[in-house]
Protein backbone atom coordinates (compact mmCIF):
# COMPACT_ATOMS: atom_id res chain seq x y z
CA UNK A 1 0.00 0.00 0.00
CA UNK A 2 0.76 3.73 -0.59
CA UNK A 3 0.80 6.94 -2.67
CA UNK A 4 1.83 6.53 -6.63
CA UNK A 5 5.16 7.71 -5.25
CA UNK A 6 5.46 4.27 -2.84
CA UNK A 7 5.13 6.37 -0.07
CA UNK A 8 3.11 4.92 2.83
CA UNK A 9 -0.55 5.82 3.57
CA UNK A 10 -1.42 8.73 5.55
CA UNK A 11 -4.50 7.08 7.27
CA UNK A 12 -6.32 10.54 7.51
CA UNK A 13 -6.31 11.47 3.63
CA UNK A 14 -5.31 8.36 2.17
CA UNK A 15 -7.33 7.38 -1.36
CA UNK A 16 -6.72 4.15 -3.35
CA UNK A 17 -5.44 4.59 -6.89
CA UNK A 18 -7.79 1.82 -8.36
CA UNK A 19 -5.98 2.05 -11.27
CA UNK A 20 -2.47 1.00 -9.92
CA UNK A 21 -3.86 -1.43 -7.74
CA UNK A 22 -3.46 -5.28 -7.38
CA UNK A 23 -4.47 -7.94 -5.54
CA UNK A 24 -2.53 -11.25 -5.91
CA UNK A 25 -4.59 -14.67 -6.63
CA UNK A 26 -3.03 -16.62 -3.72
CA UNK A 27 -4.39 -13.65 -1.39
CA UNK A 28 -8.07 -13.83 -2.74
CA UNK A 29 -8.37 -17.92 -2.18
CA UNK A 30 -6.91 -17.39 1.43
CA UNK A 31 -9.44 -14.62 1.44
CA UNK A 32 -12.08 -16.73 0.30
CA UNK A 33 -10.96 -20.07 2.04
CA UNK A 34 -11.48 -17.75 5.40
CA UNK A 35 -14.39 -17.10 4.83
CA UNK A 36 -15.26 -21.00 4.07
CA UNK A 37 -15.72 -20.54 0.08
CA UNK A 38 -13.22 -23.65 -1.22
CA UNK A 39 -14.68 -24.42 -4.70
CA UNK A 40 -15.03 -22.31 -8.12
CA UNK A 41 -13.24 -20.23 -10.18
CA UNK A 42 -10.06 -19.65 -7.68
CA UNK A 43 -10.24 -23.05 -6.85
CA UNK A 44 -9.97 -24.98 -10.32
CA UNK A 45 -10.03 -29.04 -9.71
CA UNK A 46 -6.47 -29.85 -10.52
CA UNK A 47 -7.77 -33.27 -11.99
CA UNK A 48 -10.80 -33.10 -14.67
CA UNK A 49 -13.24 -35.51 -13.93
CA UNK A 50 -12.55 -38.40 -15.81
CA UNK A 51 -15.35 -41.02 -16.06
CA UNK A 52 -12.68 -43.60 -17.21
CA UNK A 53 -10.99 -43.62 -13.79
CA UNK A 54 -14.23 -43.22 -12.03
CA UNK A 55 -15.52 -46.55 -11.13
CA UNK A 56 -18.91 -44.98 -10.53
CA UNK A 57 -19.25 -44.38 -14.59
CA UNK A 58 -21.23 -46.87 -16.09
CA UNK A 59 -18.32 -47.20 -18.56
CA UNK A 60 -15.47 -48.13 -16.21
CA UNK A 61 -13.07 -50.92 -16.87
CA UNK A 62 -10.98 -51.68 -14.04
CA UNK A 63 -7.91 -52.83 -16.17
CA UNK A 64 -8.17 -49.74 -18.38
CA UNK A 65 -8.33 -47.65 -15.23
CA UNK A 66 -5.14 -49.75 -13.97
CA UNK A 67 -3.07 -49.18 -16.62
CA UNK A 68 -3.59 -45.50 -17.01
CA UNK A 69 -2.98 -45.17 -13.25
CA UNK A 70 0.05 -47.38 -13.94
CA UNK A 71 1.53 -45.46 -16.37
CA UNK A 72 0.78 -41.77 -14.65
CA UNK A 73 2.45 -43.33 -11.86
CA UNK A 74 5.68 -44.87 -12.94
CA UNK A 75 8.89 -42.37 -14.25
CA UNK A 76 11.66 -43.73 -16.65
CA UNK A 77 14.20 -44.95 -14.51
CA UNK A 78 17.51 -45.80 -16.13
CA UNK A 79 18.98 -49.35 -16.84
CA UNK A 80 15.28 -50.69 -16.29
CA UNK A 81 12.38 -51.77 -18.65
CA UNK A 82 9.51 -49.19 -17.91
CA UNK A 83 7.07 -53.22 -18.64
CA UNK A 84 9.14 -54.31 -15.24
CA UNK A 85 8.32 -50.71 -13.54
CA UNK A 86 4.42 -50.73 -14.67
CA UNK A 87 4.14 -54.70 -13.55
CA UNK A 88 5.75 -53.48 -10.09
CA UNK A 89 3.71 -51.01 -9.63
CA UNK A 90 0.37 -52.48 -10.72
CA UNK A 91 1.46 -56.04 -8.60
CA UNK A 92 1.72 -53.92 -5.58
CA UNK A 93 -1.52 -51.70 -5.95
CA UNK A 94 -3.84 -54.59 -7.48
CA UNK A 95 -6.14 -54.58 -4.73
CA UNK A 96 -7.50 -50.97 -5.59
CA UNK A 97 -8.79 -53.00 -9.12
CA UNK A 98 -10.87 -55.66 -9.66
CA UNK A 99 -10.40 -58.46 -11.51
CA UNK A 100 -6.29 -57.81 -11.11
CA UNK A 101 -6.35 -60.24 -7.45
CA UNK A 102 -8.15 -63.39 -7.36
CA UNK A 103 -10.03 -64.71 -4.55
CA UNK A 104 -7.32 -64.28 -1.83
CA UNK A 105 -6.31 -61.16 -3.17
CA UNK A 106 -3.32 -62.24 -4.13
CA UNK A 107 -2.21 -60.66 -7.68
CA UNK A 108 -3.24 -62.51 -11.48
CA UNK A 109 -0.20 -62.44 -12.90
CA UNK A 110 -1.82 -62.71 -16.46
CA UNK A 111 -3.85 -59.43 -15.95
CA UNK A 112 -0.75 -57.42 -14.98
CA UNK A 113 1.17 -58.33 -17.76
CA UNK A 114 -1.87 -57.13 -19.58
CA UNK A 115 -2.38 -53.94 -17.85
CA UNK A 116 1.49 -53.83 -18.32
CA UNK A 117 1.54 -54.04 -22.03
CA UNK A 118 -1.20 -51.58 -22.11
CA UNK A 119 0.78 -48.88 -20.49
CA UNK A 120 4.63 -50.01 -21.97
CA UNK A 121 5.78 -46.63 -23.42
CA UNK A 122 8.74 -48.97 -24.70
CA UNK A 123 7.77 -49.97 -27.93
CA UNK A 124 10.94 -51.32 -29.09
CA UNK A 125 10.77 -54.02 -26.42
CA UNK A 126 14.14 -56.24 -25.07
CA UNK A 127 16.27 -54.98 -22.56
CA UNK A 128 16.59 -51.56 -22.01
CA UNK A 129 19.98 -49.74 -22.57
CA UNK A 130 22.84 -49.55 -19.81
CA UNK A 131 22.69 -45.64 -19.02
CA UNK A 132 20.14 -44.15 -20.89
CA UNK A 133 16.41 -44.15 -20.47
CA UNK A 134 14.00 -44.59 -22.60
CA UNK A 135 12.35 -41.65 -22.85
CA UNK A 136 15.99 -40.74 -24.40
CA UNK A 137 15.84 -39.23 -27.86
CA UNK A 138 14.47 -40.75 -31.16
CA UNK A 139 13.79 -43.90 -28.88
CA UNK A 140 9.94 -42.35 -28.29
CA UNK A 141 9.53 -41.82 -32.44
CA UNK A 142 7.11 -44.90 -34.02
CA UNK A 143 9.44 -46.24 -36.60
CA UNK A 144 6.84 -45.17 -39.36
CA UNK A 145 7.39 -41.76 -38.28
CA UNK A 146 10.96 -41.62 -37.59
CA UNK A 147 13.50 -40.00 -40.64
CA UNK A 148 15.79 -42.96 -42.17
CA UNK A 149 19.20 -43.23 -40.35
CA UNK A 150 22.40 -43.30 -42.94
CA UNK A 151 22.23 -47.24 -42.23
CA UNK A 152 18.56 -47.50 -42.67
CA UNK A 153 19.01 -45.63 -46.23
CA UNK A 154 21.71 -47.72 -47.28
CA UNK A 155 19.72 -51.37 -46.32
CA UNK A 156 16.96 -49.86 -48.25
CA UNK A 157 18.75 -49.30 -51.54
CA UNK A 158 20.73 -52.33 -51.70
CA UNK A 159 17.25 -53.80 -51.26
CA UNK A 160 15.90 -52.05 -54.24
CA UNK A 161 19.43 -52.48 -56.24
CA UNK A 162 19.04 -56.00 -55.94
CA UNK A 163 15.44 -56.30 -56.88
CA UNK A 164 16.12 -54.75 -60.08
CA UNK A 165 18.76 -56.78 -60.67
CA UNK A 166 16.24 -59.67 -60.92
Amino acid sequence: MGDEDGNPPNADCFVPCWTKSFIGTENVRAWLASKGVRSGFFFPDPRPNLGYLNARDERYAPKLAAAVRAWLAVMPTPNKSPKQLLEKWLRENAKDFEGLTDAEGNPVKLAIEECAKVANWGWKGGAPETGTSELSGSDRIPAANRKPTDATAKNKSTTVASKQRK
